[in-house]
């Protein structure tokens, strides 16, 4: 029996944190901890990153182990969640609100890293290479030289590598989607801080000036506009996934009915 209660005491240790009042109804059962942990799916390497070390910083909970994302999700992380504790809500609103600030922020923000990242260094690389390629193709006018067959080479290389990478960014259209991602990672973030400070669509009545009144009976509004913008992002993601699959479709039917014409 002894064994049994001091197993029992383990797990509570391991699942609850006295300095964390948001996580104090959480269930003994170890099996049920794992459950409730968050899936921080990294997009950029794709493996799932499982925080540890709870006791040690509650924010643990919320840190995003993986290569693209910082350690949190948003800027100032530390003083939002410190907000949303604070809150007259109930334990469950309180993990809901961060859960979902964490999961939709993280993937849009590891998201929109890449098309940027991609988007800046294919643009970066077409500006040069456009430069460079007939800069070298102004010097390289002796042909007894023997460097004008390498630089001819390097030159013809440029060009080439030019059309492909300007072939690939417009087909995964890298432009379109960092602008698109970027918008919503900065309509997320604002809409964030707009229901926190009360401000914008979450203000107070003329005849009411109590924040905490007003922040619960908004607390719907918030959570159905954030899962607005994600739904619509989502929505405009595919609708140019499924572009780019039908301008492939349309460039392979032309391509067999010249074929079968000739």
């Amino acid at each position: 029996m002894s064994n049994n209660n001091d197993n029992d005491d383990e797990e509570k240790q391991i699942v609850t944190n006295p300095k964390d009042p948001i996580y104090t109804d959480m269930s003994s059962n170890t099996n049920n901890y794992k459950l409730v942990q968050l899936n921080n799916r990294c997009y950029w390497c794709g493996s799932c990153c499982y925080n540890d070390n709870i006791d040690e910083d509650p924010l643990n909970y919320f840190r995003v182990r993986a290569c693209c994302y910082k350690d949190y999700p948003l800027t100032n992380f530390d003083l939002i969640y410190s907000l949303i504790n604070d809150l007259h809500l109930n334990d469950n609103e309180k993990k809901m609100i961060l859960w979902r600030i964490q999961r939709i922020y993280s993937k849009i923000s590891c998201l929109q890293k890449i098309y940027k990242y991609s988007y800046f260094y294919s643009r970066l690389f077409i500006v040069l290479a456009s430069i460079l390629s007939p800069a070298l193709t102004g010097i390289n006018t002796n042909r007894d030289d023997p460097s004008y067959v390498y630089i001819w080479w390097l030159t013809w290389n440029l060009q080439l590598l030019i059309s492909i990478v300007t072939s690939v960014s417009t087909f995964f259209k890298w432009d379109r989607n960092y602008f698109l991602y970027s918008d919503y990672k900065d309509n997320i973030e604002e809409e964030v801080w707009h229901y926190l400070e009360c401000i914008n669509d979450y203000a107070p009545d003329c005849s009411n000036n109590n924040f905490i009144e007003t922040q619960e009976k908004h607390l719907n509004k918030f959570l159905n506009k954030l899962e607005g913008f994600y739904k619509t992002l989502c929505l405009k993601d595919s609708e140019i996934k499924l572009n780019t699959a039908n301008s492939i479709q349309n460039k392979k039917t032309n391509t067999d009915t010249k074929t079968s014409d000739s």
